[in-house]
């Protein structure tokens, strides 16, 4: 199983006329190859995830499957770009995905919602789904164990006007090869303690590997959950038999003091590289 990582918050440095220099931006996107089928997970914010994948000699017209984490510009905003250069592959993600989503900002209230998307191309769940043999998007996490903080300053259309997002268009995605099994999170935003108890009660197993944004910092604010929150996830991470590789919205600060208490089970990610597994 391979993981390239095509727009994250950071990217690996150029090497001139060995590696090429990476875009990066406040957005998320992986390209998964797994029992040789490549599925998109997310599309960043821009088109920044298809320059990436051509530096990588990638071609997203060989994507056969792509799943939306959630329905924010930083994880779909790129999914035009992608449909444009793909003219087959489906889009998963839940339907509620499609709704308006907004952000309070220092400000301002903000639309952190999807773009137009072509209907045909799209499908829409209301609940897991298996994507074809080792490959499945799980959904609807109930446990509210660490939620995180700055999801205050998260939004959803309500009948009245914008109320607090519940994040029942998050989802997730498993995928299995060879015995491994690896977990692709966008958010978090249930809260990975949370994602983590629903794996296992719905899989019976936990995953070896988890990849994605653990959202324990705010992009609007530059800060991160208080130090005890951070501790008290990193105590319950570092009790699950995983290893993580994190970026995006987990935030510098939440990723030293976790790394303080996982050491080597935690790695940084950045636009430009490859995980095998």
């Amino acid at each position: 199983m391979k993981l390239w990582i095509l727009a994250e918050n950071t990217a690996a440095a150029g090497n001139a006329g060995a590696m090429p220099t990476f875009g990066c931006e406040h957005g998320l996107s992986i390209l998964a190859e797994c029992r040789g089928r490549k599925i998109l997970f997310d599309a960043g914010a821009s088109g920044l995830f298809a320059e990436n994948a051509a530096r990588m000699g990638l071609s997203l017209a060989e994507v056969g499957d792509a799943v939306l984490s959630h329905g924010h510009a930083d994880h779909g905003g790129g999914l035009p770009v992608f449909l444009s250069l793909n003219q087959s592959a489906p889009v998963w993600m839940q339907r509620r995905a499609l709704e308006p989503h907004f952000s309070n900002r220092p400000s301002g209230l903000a639309f952190i919602g999807l773009p137009p998307l072509p209907a045909e191309r799209l499908r829409l769940l209301d609940g897991d789904a298996q994507l074809g043999e080792g490959a499945r998007t799980l959904s609807h996490v109930e446990g509210r164990t660490l939620w995180p903080l700055y999801n205050r300053t998260l939004l959803m259309e309500g009948e009245g006007g914008p109320v607090p997002d519940d994040f029942a268009h998050e989802q997730h995605l498993l995928l299995e090869e060879n015995g491994a099994r690896v977990l692709l999170a966008g958010c978090c935003h249930c809260g990975i303690v949370n994602l983590l108890q629903s794996v296992l009660e719905k899989t019976g197993r936990l995953p070896d590997a988890v990849v994605g944004g653990f959202h324990l910092s705010s992009p609007s604010s530059g800060q991160s959950e208080p130090p005890e929150r951070i501790d008290a996830v990193a105590d319950a991470l570092a009790a699950a038999p995983c290893r993580y590789y994190t970026g995006h919205c987990t935030g510098d600060a939440a990723f030293a003091r976790l790394k303080e208490r996982l050491g080597d089970r935690l790695e940084a990610v950045s636009a430009g590289i490859c995980l095998q597994f």
